[in-house]
């Protein structure tokens, strides 16, 4: 389809414009003679007149039919920008569907990281808590239940099975019976030994 380009609409426009004021005074003209029945106004200007009269049919003709095609490229123009509207909005939707799909996969990906920290805390803890229980075990005489010491009354003192035991301890139960408390093994007052180093 051609485009009509301003300035050919306002030339067509400005001949429309001419062409009837032209068949205007050209129908004042002959109005007169019509009226005192001068018929007789000759071929020439009849025919002038016919002629001027069929130009300017075609020139409105022609100008009806561009304000057609104008108004067809305007509506198709709004056609194309509605399409390609309706395009940018679909595309922004599935933007915003996508970044909410995304946001959600992030926080699930945060929430299960963060459970998984918390569960390895929680271990940790127990395992810390295992561990300073195990270690009061193992710094506790096992007869009275009171941490030893290295030096003074409650000190460490080992038998030859290898268990510890708070000096008085052993001493005592071992005045009783000669068996190990914790492995049953036969040891005497004899076999107790002094431990020498750092704290545990």
């Amino acid at each position: 389809m051609a485009h009509i380009q301003a300035t050919d609409l306002a030339t067509i426009i400005q001949q429309v414009k001419e062409l009837t004021a032209t068949f205007e005074q050209l129908v004042l003209q002959i109005k007169p003679e019509v009226a005192n029945q001068q018929v007789e106004f000759g071929s020439q200007n009849i025919n002038c007149f016919y002629d001027l009269y069929r130009l300017w049919q075609e020139q409105v003709a022609n100008f009806t039919a561009i304000q057609n095609i104008q108004a067809e490229e305007f509506q198709n123009q709004i056609l194309e920008m509605n399409k390609l509207r309706e395009e940018i909005l679909n595309n922004l939707k599935n933007q915003e569907e996508t970044h909410m799909r995304q946001i959600d996969q992030l926080k699930q990906q945060h929430k299960s990281e963060l459970e998984a920290k918390d569960e390895r805390c929680l271990k940790l803890e127990q395992e810390l808590l295992r561990l300073r229980e195990d270690n009061e075990r193992n710094t506790q005489c096992s007869i009275c239940l009171d941490p030893w010491t290295f030096t003074g009354h409650h000190r460490l003192v080992a038998l030859h099975c290898g268990h510890l035991f708070g000096e008085p301890c052993i001493r005592d139960y071992l005045q009783r019976a000669n068996a190990c408390p914790n492995c049953r093994a036969m040891v005497y007052p004899k076999d107790i030994r002094y431990i020498y180093g750092r704290p545990l």
